[in-house]
């Protein structure tokens, strides 16, 4: 799914989606806007807070 069908899905827009994939959101995504994410994506809400592949530093 692209940026743009993911936007489109959850009602933000694109530019949105982009800052939330890349962690560059000021303040907190709001839980309807990730549970609306989540149920797009067709996962669990918690599967966006799962950070299995990240490197410890």
């Amino acid at each position: 799914m692209t940026q743009l069908q993911l936007a489109e899905h959850v009602s933000i827009s694109a530019c949105y989606v982009s800052q939330i994939e890349r962690g560059l959101v000021k303040k907190a995504v709001s839980l309807p806007v990730l549970m609306a994410i989540a149920k797009a994506l067709h996962i669990e809400v918690s599967a966006l807070f799962q950070f299995k592949n990240l490197e410890n530093k």
